[in-house]
Formats: C-alpha cells, structure tokens, sequence
C-alpha cells in the first residue's frame, strides 16, 4: 500500500510539472501573440525579454552577497513584477529605432538581442554569476512543508499560474474586442490603412511589442523561481522557436490556442522523451535529434495543411463592433 502510494505521489509531482511548464511557456506563446498574432510584429528574440525578466527578478530577491550585483531580498511578488517592467522596458528600447523600418529590421534586432542577452549573463559574474548562474528562493518555501506537509508544492506554482495565465488571457481577450485591438489588427493586415486613417501606428506597435514583452518577462520570473536557479544555459534559442510553434500550432490571433498550442507542444516534448528507454539502437543525442527533427517535420505539414492552427482566429462579427458614432481609441 505504501508503494503504491509513494507511486500516486510520483505520478502527481510529474503531471504537475508538466502543467507547471504549460502554464511557463503558456504565458511567452500569450505574449508573443500579441505582437505577431494581434499586430503582426515579427519577434524572433522571445527568449531574451524572458531572460531579462528571469534575471531581474532573481537579482531582486536573491539574499545579499558579495559575489554579485543586487541580492536585495525583496518577495517575489515585487521580482515578478520588476522582471515585467525590465522586460518591458527593453523591449521599449530595442523598438524605438526598429519600429520605424520594415518588419524584417526587427526579426533580425530581435534574434540578435537575445543571442546578445545570454552572452551577457555569460560573461558577467559580477551581475548574473555567469556561467555558474544564481540560486533563486522560491516563494513560500519554508513555511509551505509546515503548514500544508500533506501538499504537494507544485501545487502553489500551478495556482500562481493559473492566476497569471487568467488574469493575461482575460486582459488580451478585452483588448483584442476593445477598438485598441481593433487598430493592431488593422495594422496586421495594412498598416498603410490604418496610417491613412489617421492612428499612429508606430505608437500602437510600441504598445503591443512592450506589453507582449512584459508577459514574456512574467514567465521569466517564474521559470526562475520555480526552478530554483538561473543559468545563461536556460536560454538558448531554441526556446524562442518552441514559442513560435505553439502559437502556430495553437492558432495565432488566438489566445486560447496560443495555451493549448503550449499544452500540445509540451505533451509531445515530454511523450517523446519516453523514446529514450525503448528505442536502444539510438543514442540519447541521436533521440534528442530525431525528435526536433519531428518538430520540425510537424510544423511543416501544420502550415501546409492547416495554417490558420487547431483552433484559428476567431472571426470578427459585425455585431461585436460598436457603432461609428462608438467611442474611438485615443490615438
């Protein structure tokens, strides 16, 4: 009875991390869609505003030491939320020259910064640790064992989750049929329709890509917290493509699909590495190989066959608009 038990309490811990993880990469798929899927902006530096949130708040809670920069001990709910400002705020720099060009000047800014970021905290020890990274307290931990000794932890980071992913679907979901949301896909589709309109588009795109950043920031955050340790090795990226597939798998312009494209995309990362016991004429490298090279397989027959995703955008209906006399966003 006991193993059975101890078996059940192994089991739970692992769906827990798994939902952990869909809940992480949940909230950077949300925050990409709003800049590709809502405005069109062509992120391809996902990991790096994740990073830079990840670091900020590690940097902001982590007890005080001589070996490194910060170490200010504050709680995690103020980490978490100055990795979004961080997060955001980068985000801000790097799209005010880049807004201006053409889309492609970002995806090539975007995809350096992050190459930039991780060798950054790489090389930096007197900030970040480099290569040896930071030790992050997780939240409630030493109080957690004491009161609730019958709980699995995990299940504080899925409620802390479950409120962020709820509360970042339901903010996007109101801006998305606000005329805010309305403008961004106006600018997805023709910016130059929208500019004749009279909005100003560069300050709309700086809206979108700093407010999708801040989310990305969040899921820095608590990556690092739940994790318990930050490393410039956390960051490859790889990630940013993971990102970027289960927004395309999921639905892009939809922020439900963008979760269930992170559920989907994590079901299958962590079912395929069952491939390890069971496939023995393959090495693990060779077995880490075969799987992305199925990813990469999946997310071409995806976009062939069915590139709106599972579920799409949904689309809008003459009923969902207010009336032209309707209040207009501020430009």
């Amino acid at each position: 009875m006991i193993n059975v038990l101890l078996q059940l309490g192994s089991i739970e811990g692992y769906l827990l991390t798994i939902l952990i993880w869909v809940g992480i990469y949940g909230l950077m798929a949300l925050g990409l869609n709003i800049q590709w899927g809502q405005t069109g902006l062509f992120n391809i530096g996902v990991i790096g505003f994740v990073a830079v949130g990840g670091y900020t708040s590690a940097t902001l809670t982590i007890p005080q030491s001589a070996e490194y920069f910060g170490g200010f001990g504050l709680p995690f709910p103020v980490g978490l939320v100055g990795g979004m400002l961080a997060a955001g705020f980068v985000g801000f720099l790097i799209a005010i020259p880049v807004l201006r060009l053409r889309e492609d000047y970002l995806a090539i800014a975007t995809i350096g910064f992050q190459e930039i970021i991780r060798l950054l905290y790489l090389n930096e020890e007197w900030y970040a640790g480099g290569p040896r990274g930071l030790r992050v307290e997780a939240p409630l931990n030493d109080v957690w064992g004491e009161v609730l000794p019958w709980l699995d932890f995990n299940w504080l980071w899925v409620g802390i989750l479950v409120v962020l992913v709820g509360t970042c679907y339901v903010v996007l979901e109101r801006l998305n049929q606000s005329p805010f949301g309305r403008v961004l896909k106006s600018i997805r589709e023709d910016e130059d329709v929208s500019r004749a309109a009279g909005k100003n588009v560069y300050r709309y795109k700086m809206r979108s890509f700093v407010f999708g950043c801040m989310i990305m920031g969040a899921a820095g955050s608590v990556q690092a917290h739940y994790v318990g340790y930050i490393n410039p090795d956390f960051f490859w990226p790889l990630i940013t493509f993971y990102v970027w597939i289960a927004l395309l798998l999921g639905g892009s312009g939809n922020n439900k699909g963008a979760i269930l494209g992170a559920g989907i995309l994590m079901l299958f990362l962590e079912g395929t590495n069952f491939l390890k016991g069971y496939v023995t004429f393959l090495g693990s490298t060779q077995v880490d190989a075969v799987r992305y090279a199925v990813v990469g397989v999946l997310l071409i027959a995806l976009m062939q066959y069915r590139p709106e995703g599972v579920l799409g955008e949904r689309k809008t209906l003459f009923g969902d608009r207010e009336p032209s006399g309707g209040a207009a966003d501020a430009d």
